[in-house]
């Protein structure tokens, strides 16, 4: 196959983003069962403490991670020399800061836990730093062999749920919990450690401490960043806790759960880009451009008729998913959708400003826009209950966006408004045509609405048929093997 000039636009990303949301899909509804069979057969006691447990493993767990994943896929997609040294490099560096997160919660378990069972299950906890340190799902992501990463995915969850399923029957089980939890990651880890020996690569090789030291300290604001991200990203339901009554935080916490499973999948989406976007980045401000705008486009086709359909059909959407008594929370949905919209985009110039090695004015926007989220929320949520937590995240989002974009204009002429206009047109008309629909039920609507969307999406050019034949013929870089002299520290 001929090589490509870089930074010239693909849209294979979209067959990556394709195999990763159905791997994190499957992989989440073996979660939900393995969760709903914990939650009946531990106990309302031991299932708290099992939760707990995970929470304070989480914010621990952003030390082992340090933000290292987008730099090193960045290096990666770059240079493909680069792979072994990064590998390795990454390696070493998350095994010592899994040994750091390890010992920090040894040092404060036996102040959190209120029983001796409780702190068996805070300290097993500590063992899944290691299976996260050991996981290189990066390494292929920026190789764009997404596939191989979502059956990790899946492998482990079905692990982990078989596990559940066959070890654990009662509540004096649940330090094996976090043990099983710590086995299937291992498992999914394991097959991609496997599959990289598999394609030529060295699983370690003598590394360089620079490098270890560069890529961390490149890190470091994105770390920072997602414990900004981290820290804020509840604060709404803590004020409505506070000051709403506890219907409405219900409603509220239902809808939130449409948006974060939305941002997962933008996270996913992006994910599947950022390679092409680092290449780019290399090159002329024009080609990264030209790579952004196929990106933002794609990313408006997917979201835009969700936002749409979901804010018509909103009452009937909550109801049917949640039950009769959310259809109230439809102009929550509404506004959370909408800022769903300026939070995909955003995401375009967030990953972006990290290929051109700007992780600090990433850092320095996002925790301008939790400061502005956490100020709306406070003076929101008093007045308008629910309605007033979802109108702080619009406007906050939509804050971030118009930051990024500024940022990102000192690196690259990315305009929004050329990839908007025919998603724009396409939605518009999805939203005439369910105006007009009458009350079916909503999955006989939501499919209607979706054929309909798909056949706009090609009669306002908004997808070309060259893009599908690509996302189908071309397949992901091969392997390649290197010199020596081609490695860094090499001769």
């Amino acid at each position: 196959m001929t090589a490509r000039p870089m930074g010239e636009p693909r849209a294979t990303h979209l067959r990556g983003f394709a195999f990763l949301a159905a791997g994190q899909t499957l992989a989440r509804g073996m979660t939900f069962l393995a969760v709903a069979y914990l939650a009946r057969t531990l106990g309302v006691e031991m299932f708290g403490v099992v939760g707990f447990g995970a929470v304070v493993a989480s914010y621990l767990l952003l030390i082992v991670d340090a933000g290292l994943d987008l730099v090193a896929m960045r290096e990666i997609a770059r240079s493909g020399s680069l792979v072994e040294s990064v590998v390795s490099s990454i390696l070493a560096t998350r095994v010592v800061l899994a040994g750091l997160a390890a010992a920090s919660l040894w040092g404060i378990a036996p102040w959190l836990a209120s029983s001796p069972a409780a702190l068996a299950v805070i300290l097993a906890y500590s063992l899944t730093f290691l299976s996260f340190a050991s996981n290189l799902k990066w390494g292929f992501q920026a190789r764009e062999q997404n596939g191989v990463v979502a059956a990790a995915l899946v492998v482990s969850q079905a692990a982990y749920l078989a596990g559940v399923l066959l070890w654990v029957r009662g509540p004096g089980d649940a330090p094996r919990v976090p043990l099983l939890l710590f086995a299937s990651e291992l498992a999914g880890a394991t097959l991609l450690l496997v599959r990289y020996r598999r394609q030529g690569f060295r699983l370690w090789v003598p590394r360089s401490v620079l490098l270890s030291w560069t890529l961390l300290r490149e890190a470091m604001p994105l770390a920072a960043t997602r414990l900004v991200r981290t820290l804020t990203v509840n604060f709404d339901l803590l004020v409505l806790g506070m000051v709403a009554a506890p219907a409405a935080v219900g409603i509220y916490v239902a809808v939130s759960r449409i948006s974060l499973f939305l941002r997962e999948l933008g996270e996913l989406y992006y994910f599947a880009l950022f390679p092409q976007l680092s290449r780019a980045a290399s090159g002329p401000a024009a080609g990264f451009a030209a790579v952004g705008r196929v990106g933002l486009r794609h990313a408006m086709i997917i979201i835009l008729p969700v936002a749409v359909g979901g804010c018509l059909t909103g009452p009937a959407l909550l109801s049917f998913l949640f039950g009769p008594g959310y259809g109230a929370g439809a102009p929550v949905l509404c506004l959370m959708l909408a800022g769903m919209v300026f939070a995909i985009l955003a995401g375009g110039y967030r990953l972006g400003l990290v290929a051109h090695h700007r992780q600090g004015a990433l850092f320095r926007i996002m925790a301008t826009g939790a400061a502005f989220n956490v100020a709306l929320n406070l003076v929101l949520i008093p007045k308008y209950s629910i309605v007033g937590g979802a109108l702080s995240g619009f406007l906050s989002e939509a804050l971030t966006f118009v930051l990024v974009w500024v940022a990102m204009a000192r690196s690259s002429p990315l305009s929004p408004w050329r990839p908007l206009l025919r998603p724009v047109l396409a939605a518009a008309g999805l939203a005439i045509i369910l105006s007009v629909l009458p009350a079916w039920p909503i999955l006989l609507t939501v499919a209607v609405g979706g054929v309909s969307y798909a056949v706009l999406v090609f009669l306002v050019g908004a997808v070309h048929l060259r893009e599908i034949a690509e996302i189908v013929r071309e397949q992901a870089a091969p392997p390649v093997r290197y010199s020596e002299a081609e490695r860094p520290g090499g001769p």
